[in-house]
């Protein structure tokens, strides 16, 4: 899969999400926006606790960047 497999699957997430409007009762349409942080293995860790821990820095910094972000561990 790597990098570029990892950031295409993401991409698609990102964008399938926010063309959704959920509609809520007495509300109306909800926009639905998310940011992504992922980290690959064997490049960003080769356990599973390191793995998940480089992904969680990479959705800090997605969330920071604004949303609809995508960040791939190492990209800051």
């Amino acid at each position: 899969c790597g990098r570029e497999g990892v950031e295409r699957v993401a991409r698609k997430v990102v964008d399938s999400l926010a063309e959704t409007a959920a509609p809520v009762p007495d509300v109306g349409p909800v926009e639905v926006r998310v940011s992504v942080g992922a980290a690959v293995y064997p490049d960003h860790a080769e356990d599973g606790p390191t793995l998940t821990h480089q992904a969680n820095v990479a959705l800090g910094s997605a969330k920071a960047a604004g949303r609809g972000r995508i960040v791939v561990a190492g990209d800051g």
